[in-house]
């Protein structure tokens, strides 16, 4: 039982269940919105300091620069391939790279260009 599927949950919940992952997954979509977007999720999982594998898209390629995330194609063996690399990878620096991300962050940078 390496892979666990979870029913949808309350948010005060989702903390507790990432804090269990060793590894969580992102977006898997081929739709156009795929490669435009960031799943409020992978933010979510870099906060609980949790590595991420998601498909590779513009908008996490931008944004996600030097982050431990591991972008796959569709076939199910490049997932797991990036799963094992990940789980072999001590990863120290999340909740770092999380709060660099933030959107309070990104709400101080558009006040000071306002300024």
């Amino acid at each position: 039982h390496n892979v666990v599927f979870l029913p949808p949950t309350a948010y005060e919940h989702l903390p507790a269940y990432i804090a269990s992952a060793d590894v969580c997954l992102g977006l898997f979509g081929t739709s156009e919105k795929v490669d435009r977007v960031i799943p409020n999720k992978v933010f979510e999982y870099l906060a609980c300091g949790k590595p991420v594998v998601t498909k590779h898209s513009l908008a996490t390629e931008r944004v996600c620069r030097d982050m431990p995330i591991r972008y796959v194609g569709l076939a199910p063996e490049e997932g797991v391939r990036a799963i094992r690399e990940l789980l072999q990878t001590k990863i120290d620096t999340l909740s770092v790279h999380a709060r660099v991300l933030s959107w309070y962050n990104d709400a101080e940078k558009i006040w000071k260009s306002l300024l």
